[in-house]
Formats: structure tokens, sequence, C-alpha cells
């Protein structure tokens, strides 16, 4: 990890605020009463109709992840909410606890076999006597490597392993995992959200889009292995949707996506039209800029007069095989100006997105403190003395590469579901380096001359 600048990105807005760090940026002292924690005895706190500004991740990896768990993570999605709520947790044989609690957490496992590998481990399970167990049970992170790469293989040539895609593991899993969220869903104090990740990564270019369901979760998660196109993708939300069940999905690591996440054609290559327009800022109002894997803010070569266009560069295609491209269709600050051409032809702004920020961590907790930092990719990153050593990890890139994340801000009435899901809908959010600054903008024509007179 390396050190920092704190750094906060507006809701639909190509600038970024740069200010000085401190030994704890994130300690609770500099946190308003809207968003510190309360004890079970407070009473729930009445909503604000001017919002309070609330903190949380929407982007986290735990055991149920097919490469968390063969990276040695071994948390689970109960452990993620008890750290995010300010409990102490496990991790790789020590005890780490956040300094600051977050406001809201959403678990989004790989939905591409949910809590299939786990079982791996079992001794008396399926696995017990076969290489995987080996594999899974090895302390050396090479031979939990190549274990990764096999699964990894599997979901880039969209050819699932048979074992781990069981219908009944599938079934069991899912169940299992969305019901947990309810248990730690305190309204007005702590907000869990149901979420997986949908894996496309079509030639290890990234199409991955985190799914956020505004209350209960679905019967089942919707994979990669059914579809690698966003289109196919949305038309899953859509029918949920009908069955009454809200969700967004969230894009994110343009940086990685070698030019397609923010491209001017579909994924079959035909231009964008109106329709496809609407459709993709209807089930995808945000996007995702920045996390373990680098900013997707902008390029240096893109923006050679910002002086912070070089901040958290990571470039690396999700196999190791290269650097992406990206002089077009993988930054967001080039996708706003394009977006507003693409308004001019088909009168619609495909790319009109408010902005979030996660951590996209392997290990089951958000360590996103600078100076609580637990590391992210569990045996990848577990050992300090490697990450500073080692020059390429299991997927390409040496490990201080990757960086501390970030966190999502959103302005919402009260800490609930309803009203944070709300204000994810209406892009009334931003994202930080992880850091909280409180950033809100206000923007229009015609105000009245008086306006700033006013005592409100």
């Amino acid at each position: 990890m390396r050190l920092r600048i704190p750094t906060v990105w507006f809701v639909s807005a190509v600038f970024f605020l740069s200010g000085c760090n401190s030994k704890n940026s994130e300690n609770k002292a500099s946190l308003p009463a809207a968003a510190s924690r309360q004890t079970n005895a407070d009473p729930r706190p009445a909503p604000n109709p001017l919002r309070n500004a609330y903190f949380g991740d929407l982007h986290l990896h735990t055991s149920y992840s097919m490469d968390a768990f063969a990276f040695g993570t071994r948390t689970t999605p109960e452990d993620s909410y008890r750290y995010a709520m300010g409990e102490p947790v496990e991790y790789f044989g020590k005890q780490w606890k956040r300094l600051a609690p977050l406001d809201f957490l959403a678990v989004t496992d790989r939905a591409e076999y949910l809590g299939t590998v786990r079982e791996s481990i079992n001794p008396n399970g399926p696995f017990a006597k076969s290489e995987w167990y080996t594999a899974m049970t090895s302390s050396d992170p090479k031979v939990s490597g190549q274990a990764f790469q096999k699964l990894l293989g599997s979901t880039m040539a969209n050819k699932p392993i048979p074992e781990f895609n069981n219908p009944d593991l599938r079934a069991a899993a899912w169940e299992s995992y969305a019901a947990i969220p309810d248990r730690y869903y305190k309204p007005g104090k702590f907000t869990s959200f149901v979420g997986f990740e949908w894996t496309s990564m079509p030639q290890a270019q990234n199409l991955h889009r985190c799914v956020i369901f505004a209350d209960k979760g679905p019967a089942l998660p919707y994979t990669a292995f059914q579809s690698v196109d966003p289109e196919n993708l949305w038309r899953y939300l859509e029918g949920e949707r009908k069955l009454g069940l809200d969700a967004i999905a969230v894009p994110h690591n343009g940086n990685v996506s070698n030019g397609l996440m923010f491209a001017t054609r579909d994924l079959s290559g035909k231009p964008l039209t109106r329709e496809y327009a609407e459709r993709g800022m209807a089930n995808e109002p945000l996007v995702e800029i920045i996390q373990a894997k680098g900013q997707s803010d902008t390029d240096p070569a893109l923006s050679p007069n910002d002086e912070f266009a070089d901040f958290e560069i990571w470039k690396y295609l999700l196999d190791g095989s290269g650097v992406a491209k990206s002089e077009t269709g993988s930054y967001i600050r080039q996708a706003y100006g394009i977006g507003q051409e693409l308004q001019a032809k088909l009168g619609v702004n495909p790319f009109k997105y408010g902005i979030e920020a996660g951590t996209d961590f392997h290990s089951g907790i958000d360590s996103t403190e600078p100076s609580n930092y637990a590391g992210s990719h569990g045996n990848q990153d577990a050992d300090p003395r490697a990450v500073v050593t080692t020059t390429k990890s299991v997927v390409g890139e040496p490990p201080t590469a990757l960086s501390s994340g970030g966190l999502t801000g959103v302005w919402a009435e009260e800490n609930t579901r309803a009203s944070i899901f709300a204000a994810f809908k209406r892009k009334e959010t931003f994202g930080t380096s992880g850091v909280r600054i409180q950033i809100r903008m206000f923007a229009g024509w015609k105000y009245p001359k008086d306006l700033v007179k006013s005592a409100n």
C-alpha cells in the first residue's frame, strides 16, 4: 500500500478535491454526530429532511468468493458486518478492529461459484480426497494460486467446473448467504444490503458489476456463466423488479476494461442507441471511481494538465497477461465528455453516472484506514515483508500496486435501506479515497439574486 493524499470525487463531476492527511485521517472525532455509532439503547434518530452524510462500502469479498477463498481468506459475511460495525474480527491470526465504524455495507461475493468453493475443505464432504482439498488446505500461496488460476480460467472461458457449479450446492449456499444481511440491519444505526458481483471478463477485459438490492435478495444471483453481456444483466434486473425486487448494478474498474466499459459501441460491436442509453442509466445510475485496483477517474495521458492524474494508477489485465489499453473507453472523466456528445446525437446520455467508491478487498474486512490496514488479498499480501519485496503476484501485478480502496458517501434522510438506496438511485452520492470528507454540491440556473443573504 502506498502513502496517499485524501481524495474525494463529486457526484456527476469530473474534478476532485485533495487535502492534507493526518495520522488518522478517518478518526471518529472527525465524524458528525449523525454518522457516529450509537449504542443499542439509543433510540432511532428522527429523519433529517435536509439529509445527513453517511459512509460505507458497496464492494467487498469474503470466503464465499472463489478467489478470496483460494487466497486463504476464511472470513464470512458475518465477520464483514461485525467489522464494519466496529467489532473485532480475526484475519490471518490477528485481531482487527475499525477505528471508525461504517454506516452501511454490502458484501458482494462473486456470483460464480458463490459459497460452493468453501465446501472444498470439508473433510467429510464431496471434495475430501480431491486435488481441490489438497490445494485449498495448503498454506503455500503458490499452490492456492494455481487453484485460483483454474477457477479464474473457467470463468473467463465460460466453462464452469461442474462440481462447484452444482445447482443444489449453489442454491443452499445462496439461501444461507442472502439471509445474513437481515441479521445485521439496524435501522437508524447500521444498514446492510444484499449484493453480489457479476464477474464478466471476456478475454480478461473487466466488465464487472456489483449488484445491490434495495431490500430482500433474489432466488439466485445472475452469473457470467449465463452471459457476459451487460445488456443481459440488465434484463435480469428488470425481471427482478417485476417481481418487486428493486436493484442497481454498479460498474467498476473501467481502468482495466481495455476500453470496453465506456465504449461507444455495445458488446456486439453495434453503435449505441437511445434505448441502450436509457436502459443503461435505469439499471446503472452509479459507477465506482476508486478501489484497491486503482482509480477509474482519469489517466495522465488523458489529463496532462492535472497534476493529480497519476493518483493510484493500476492498469493490469485481470489474467496478468499485460497492460490494458486506456486511450478511450476506460476512464470516467473522458466518458462524461463523450456522454454529452452522445446525448446531442441520441437524446440521452449513456454515461451520466453518479459517483461511488469501494474497496474490492478479498479479506472480508474493509480496512480503509491507512494506519489500520490489514491487507486486502489474503495470503497474497498477508505478510508485509512479501508485499514490499514480491514483484509479481498470482494475477500479475506486484502487491504494492494495490491500494487501501475508497468509501462511498451518500446524502440521505436517515440510515435505512430505503433512504440510502433512494440516494443511490437519485445519484446523491460521492466517492473518496477512504477519508470522510463531506462534500455537497448544488448547481442550477436562475437563482434569486439575494440567495446568499438568506439565513439558511
